[in-house]
């Protein structure tokens, strides 16, 4: 497959967009952390001044490795990096109310976000067995042995195409979480003025992009592994 130019006919433009999308996010989160919010307050205050104004009693506040910032519905925790808990920037304001955004989805019960925390189990060992089912019906089918082969690879597309089901369910939860993230500051008076408006939407504008990104490169990576067994099925006809 690394050595296939349809891979990269399928996948490149996805793989491109992602590096911009990731440049996009470096750049934003660089500038906007460097600017401090009026009000002084690390992420940590922030998150903690936003599940209380939310009514998010059950949400407690953790820590979280470096660049891992997330919200966990599976014991409501919701855990920040040092860059982002402990600093009081536009930027670390920003990630940490689009955290906040998840958990509010959670309490609503929110479709896309429930669906995605159903999927991803079955996604991380699906992606893995259907990359070895794949691999392993197609070489089955290249010695001969297409009448198994070949179900086997397509059994095993199917598998890892739950990954790109959960990329595209990702998407409405991810934005919906960032707009709830400007709701949630605006009401709660935690934006003081034009600057800091601009600079927590251009985080999470950036941050939006990867998961597109993340989207259509697991979208082209099922187009590629379905236009080969399908090249390959023809020529068992």
């Amino acid at each position: 497959m690394f050595f296939d130019p349809l891979y990269f006919i399928f996948v490149g433009p996805a793989m491109l967009l992602a590096m911009y999308a990731n440049s996009r996010v470096k750049a934003a989160f660089a500038r906007w952390h460097q600017v401090g919010n009026v009000r002084r307050l690390t992420g940590e205050q922030v998150a903690l001044a936003l599940i209380k104004s939310s009514g998010l009693r059950e949400v407690r506040l953790t820590s979280a490795a470096p660049d891992n910032d997330h919200y966990d519905p599976r014991d409501r925790s919701l855990a920040l990096s040092p860059a982002v808990g402990n600093a009081s920037s536009v930027a670390a304001m920003a990630v940490a109310a689009h955290e906040i955004g998840h958990a509010l989805q959670d309490s609503e019960a929110y479709a896309p976000l429930r669906m995605r925390s159903a999927l991803v189990p079955v996604s991380n060992y699906g992606s893995q067995l259907g990359t070895y089912m794949i691999f392993g019906g197609m070489l089955l089918a290249g010695f001969g042995g297409g009448s198994l082969g070949l179900p086997v690879a397509w059994l095993g597309l199917a598998l890892f195409a739950v990954g790109s089901v959960v990329s595209l369910v990702t998407l409405p939860v991810e934005f919906d979480a960032s707009r709830r993230a400007l709701v949630v500051l605006a009401n709660s008076g935690l934006i003081a003025n034009d600057e800091e408006q601009a600079g927590v939407k251009a985080v999470l504008n950036a941050a939006a992009l990867t998961y597109v990104a993340a989207a259509g490169a697991a979208i082209a990576t099922v187009a590629y592994y379905g236009f080969r067994l399908m090249r390959l099925y023809g020529r068992r006809e």
